[in-house]
């Protein structure tokens, strides 16, 4: 039972960064190209992608 919830929350995770990366994408804060590599990166790392994708982005800011 636990299991089947930690796979759930897993997937429901994977869904919301994938909806922040199509948000980015859609205010045209990156390219194509970029928003297609973040998503592979998000597909075979899971969080550890988004982690990396944020803290770039802050340094981007800086």
């Amino acid at each position: 039972m636990f299991d089947q919830l930690f796979i759930v929350g897993i997937y429901l995770l994977i869904i919301l960064i994938l909806s922040y990366f199509t948000l980015e994408y859609l205010k045209n804060k990156i390219s194509k190209q970029h928003f297609l590599i973040w998503l592979i990166g998000v597909f075979l790392t899971g969080p550890i992608a988004f982690i990396i994708y944020v803290i770039w982005d802050k340094k981007k800011e800086a």
